[in-house]
């Protein structure tokens, strides 16, 4: 069974070239092995599990569900479903094993484990790609690139403005390694999500998810959940909560859609509106607008992190 999964990396690997390409702080990819991933999850929970009351429906593409297969394509292709089935009640991000199987699969096929204790989904993975390449993969990449080309020119005029003010507006400098930027097809419910350790952000490239400028105000917000930005902001807002007596509540997640936004303000065109303030944006409904102001206020006041979210905190304790 090894030698076969490896004769199949080296075809699947001959027929699905992945194109990155490299703009300032991030590398832009279109990977075959991540979208196959993120499309086995999405489809295996849109099928096999549709009638469950699943954490975040996530949804695939009429076209993507209308192609035929010969029949050891479709058993190859309803195998791998069944494997991923058992994970449909576990998130991409938030679920511990798939986060790290997301981690090794970003690595590249060369990663990916065979031995048998290993997470079953590797193996589904490598036996469904040659079915991905020949029926899905070259509509997906297509799609992928087209945004990869969109990004790489908003980059080149936005993105070193964008980045130097991001870093200084988290008090952190900005990572020494490029961030690895996949862009996918299927992508979670939210459209976009990232990790650290290493630094990898999933964004989606279809154009009904953050179209135009939008994609570009997500993909800095994504930038803020990597290392070291992350794990400097969101201790300082926890013990500040608690030294107010408050629950944190999500004050740190509205600071890294706060921050990109004012960001976007001074480098953007004048007409465009930040995804955070966007229609229904994180900052104008839901539970993060009521940090809005307070976020604007303290910042204001200071430019120190500890003391920012000091007075946060201390105004959401006096709003009680």
């Amino acid at each position: 069974m090894i030698r076969v999964l490896s004769i199949l990396l080296v075809w699947s690997l001959a027929a699905a070239p992945l194109r990155a390409e490299v703009s300032g702080p991030f590398l832009l990819r279109s990977d075959p092995w991540v979208n196959l991933h993120h499309f086995l999850y999405h489809e295996a929970r849109n099928t096999i599990r549709r009638e469950e009351r699943l954490y975040g429906r996530v949804r695939t593409y009429r076209e993507d569900r209308e192609i035929e297969l010969t029949s050891d394509e479709a058993a190859t292709w309803n195998a791998a479903l069944e494997i991923y089935a058992t994970y449909g009640d576990r998130h991409l991000l938030f679920d511990d094993g798939l986060r790290q199987a997301g981690q090794v699969i970003m690595a590249g096929p060369q990663s990916l484990p065979t031995n048998p204790e290993a997470e079953p989904l590797y193996a589904a993975l490598q036996q469904a790609m040659p079915v991905y390449e020949q029926h899905w993969w070259p509509r997906h990449d297509a799609a992928n690139r087209a945004r990869i080309d969109e990004l790489l020119g908003y980059l080149e005029q936005y993105g070193s403005a964008l980045a130097e003010r991001l870093a200084d507006g988290y008090g952190v400098p900005w990572p020494e390694e490029r961030i690895v930027v996949d862009l996918t097809n299927y992508s979670g419910r939210h459209g976009a999500y990232a990790t650290g350790g290493p630094n990898h952000i999933v964004l989606a490239s279809r154009p009904d998810w953050f179209p135009g400028l939008l994609g570009l105000d997500v993909l800095f917000h994504e930038a803020g959940h990597t290392l070291p930005f992350e794990d400097q902001i969101l201790p300082r807002s926890e013990a500040a909560a608690k030294t107010a007596g408050v629950e944190e509540g999500g004050a740190w997640h509205a600071f890294l859609f706060y921050v990109p936004a004012e960001a976007a303000r001074g480098v953007l065109p004048a007409e465009h509106i930040p995804y955070a303030y966007h229609d229904d944006g994180p900052l104008v409904d839901g539970r993060m607008a009521r940090f809005e102001p307070l976020i604007r206020a303290a910042l204001e006041e200071s430019d120190d992190l500890d003391e920012v979210f000091r007075l946060i905190h201390t105004a959401q304790a006096g709003d009680r």
